[in-house]
């Protein structure tokens, strides 16, 4: 139990029915890459950001992950051009992850996005 009070005539009771792995829930680390290839700030747990050309980004991790087996949530930052992108994560390895950006013919494309990582560090 969390904890307990009461109200009125009735008991209410808060419960814990789930901990999520490695502790407190949330994102160990996130960041907003410009469509140029620089970081934004602020971000947390992001070391740097690698621009390695267009659409090639190298995204390192200030604490490193205990495995790589960890979760990215990513999303386009506005519309980019052509309307529609594919956010491919590649070479995920518990310091970074290297993230390609392609429109829908398979060439890569300069976009803003955001991301955000969970898992146990």
């Amino acid at each position: 139990d969390v904890g307990t009070s009461a109200a009125g005539s009735a008991t209410v009771t808060a419960r814990r029915d789930h901990v999520h792995a490695g502790g407190l829930p949330g994102a160990k680390a996130w960041c907003s890459i410009t469509s140029a290839g620089a970081l934004e700030s602020p971000d947390l747990g992001i070391a740097s950001v690698g621009d390695d050309g267009t659409g090639d980004r190298d995204i390192n991790y200030t604490t490193a992950f205990a495995n790589a087996t960890y979760t990215i949530a990513s999303a386009v930052i506005g519309e980019p051009s052509g309307g529609v992108v594919t956010l491919q994560f590649r070479s995920r390895t518990t310091a970074d992850v290297h993230l390609v950006i392609k429109k829908p013919d398979n060439t890569a494309t300069d976009v803003a996005s955001s991301q955000a990582f969970f898992g146990t560090q």
